[in-house]
């Protein structure tokens, strides 16, 4: 009845529970690699450009509220003060857009045409933040000499406050974008480990079943 001796079966046994572990390990590995390259995703690419992103919006955040206490006060000792921590405001905000645009650069997120749409969306940001800057300084630089009327005028007429508005879309937008993506890198390696799971599993009942049907041979 039985066809295969005892040691037969168990050899052939082993060799079928051997070669399915080896199948899940490539299994396995596969998805490890997968659920690695979604974990630098998030923290080598997409964290780093949200940060620098959002270094920009408060950089300018913090010289647009300077500007706006010298105006309320309208006290030029004050507003003297203020020159440099607006001027510093500025410098972090031209830096953070550089160090942006070399992120994106280095990046691997997405696709290369999805890379370059955001650095395209950093240049329009650059653009339209230079505008301000210059209004901004002006501004200040008006009301350091006691024009607080035309620095006045300047923060609320001019081009700059326009573009303000403008460029704090823009920041939004990438903003959000890099937090979409991240989500979906987080939610694709969670895929992959639930995918593991499963995959543990049916080698697991594959195995049984194999070692019951070969003891039966």
């Amino acid at each position: 009845m039985n066809q295969f001796s005892i040691k037969a079966r168990l050899m052939m046994g082993f060799g079928a529970i051997v070669a399915l572990f080896i199948l899940f390990a490539a299994f396995v590995y596969k998805e490890m690699i997968d659920v690695d390259e979604n974990l630098d995703l998030i923290t080598e690419d997409l964290t780093e450009i949200t940060e620098q992103i959002n270094e920009i919006d408060r950089a300018a955040g913090d010289g647009r509220r300077s500007m706006l206490v010298v105006l309320a006060l309208r006290n030029t000792n004050d507003a003297s003060k203020k020159v440099p921590e607006i001027q510093a405001a500025h410098d972090e905000a031209n830096q953070s857009i550089a160090k942006a645009k070399s992120l994106i650069e280095k990046a691997e997120y997405g696709t290369e045409s999805d890379r370059k749409n955001d650095i395209a969306a950093l240049d329009s940001i650059d653009k339209l933040w230079k505008v301000y800057e210059a209004d901004e300084s002006q501004a200040i630089r008006l009301a350091a000499s006691g024009d607080f009327d035309g620095a006045l005028r300047l923060v609320a007429q001019g081009e700059g406050r326009k573009a303000y508005q403008q460029m704090n879309k823009l920041v939004d937008g990438l903003i959000e974008r890099c937090d979409k993506l991240a989500d979906e890198a987080g939610k694709t390696s969670q895929e992959d480990v639930h995918n593991m799971m499963h995959y543990a599993l049916a080698a697991a009942v594959i195995a049984v079943i194999l070692s019951v049907v070969i003891a039966f041979l």
